[in-house]
């Protein structure tokens, strides 16, 4: 920050008291807080006030054994934009639907938004959400019966996702690209071999980092380009390799693993650009 204001870095570098530098942890905290909250949140508040109508999406998370809302708000703004903005992590005690939504409503009354102007609101699943009885959902929409509730369509993708690892054939290819993967990293010159023949082959991508890269175990957006890879290059994995012997005695049971029926490999080609 100070190599752009020379206010700043004079300061910095030559402060009227030694200990007037105000580069402290807390004296840090309070500006990230001042420009978070008086600048940042007050500015977008202001413009949702102006668009009057808005949405919320709300998510319970644990940090830090700490339970924490993470508070969104989209909306409409004065250039016809649709824009969808953080507003706070709201902190809770508990997580029973009462204090959720005591807490969601709290915040919208500290930040001078009217509860009647929302007019759609999104969460997860869970029942101390969504639930129309006793839920988060339940209670908003006795403060805002015009806002129409949404299941949160990440979480939703999210659960699809998660039911169909449970399909026989997705298990069993997830388990041949991780297979595949760990037998070519094993030795720099297996995989470079490789490297070698897809290159050969004209298969291999000038913005490609590798040609097999290994599945990532939280975001799925990483394994889409695992998958990527190990479909591009499934047509030249089971050619015969000029491997040592042990790495040919490894191969010979890694090919019938990818060609077998039961692999999923072949049909999984088809259902892999989903995830």
């Amino acid at each position: 920050m100070s190599e752009g204001n020379e206010v700043l870095q004079k300061n910095l570098t030559n402060p009227a008291k030694k200990n007037a530098t105000y580069i402290s942890p807390d004296i840090q905290n309070q500006l990230i807080q001042m420009i978070g909250i008086d600048i940042i949140q007050s500015n977008v508040v202001k413009e949702i006030r102006e668009a009057k109508l808005y949405s919320i999406i709300v998510d319970e998370a644990t940090s830090h054994n700490k339970e924490k809302l993470s508070f969104c708000i989209r909306f409409v703004d004065g250039d016809r934009n649709i824009r969808e903005e953080f507003i706070e992590f709201v902190s809770v005690i508990r997580t029973s639907e009462e204090a959720l939504a005591s807490a969601l409503l709290r915040c919208l009354e500290n930040l001078g938004l009217p509860v009647e102007d929302i007019r759609g609101h999104g969460y997860d699943g869970t029942s101390s959400m969504s639930s129309e009885r006793a839920g988060v959902q339940a209670r908003l929409r006795r403060e805002a019966p015009k806002a129409l509730y949404t299941h949160c369509s990440s979480h939703a993708l999210n659960l699809v996702i998660a039911h169909s690892c449970s399909l026989p054939f997705v298990r069993n290819v997830l388990g041949n690209v991780k297979e595949t993967f760990l037998f070519f990293s094993v030795s720099p010159k297996w995989e470079a071999l490789l490297k070698d023949i897809v290159e050969k082959s004209n298969l291999h991508s000038s913005n490609s980092r590798s040609v097999l890269l290994e599945l990532c175990k939280t975001h799925w957006a990483e394994r889409h380009d695992s998958y990527m890879h190990f479909t591009r290059h499934f047509v030249i994995l089971p050619k015969p390799l000029k491997l040592p012997p042990l790495a040919c005695m490894m191969m010979k049971g890694l090919i019938p693993c990818l060609l077998r029926r039961d692999s999923g490999i072949e049909k999984a080609r088809h259902v892999l650009p989903l995830f």
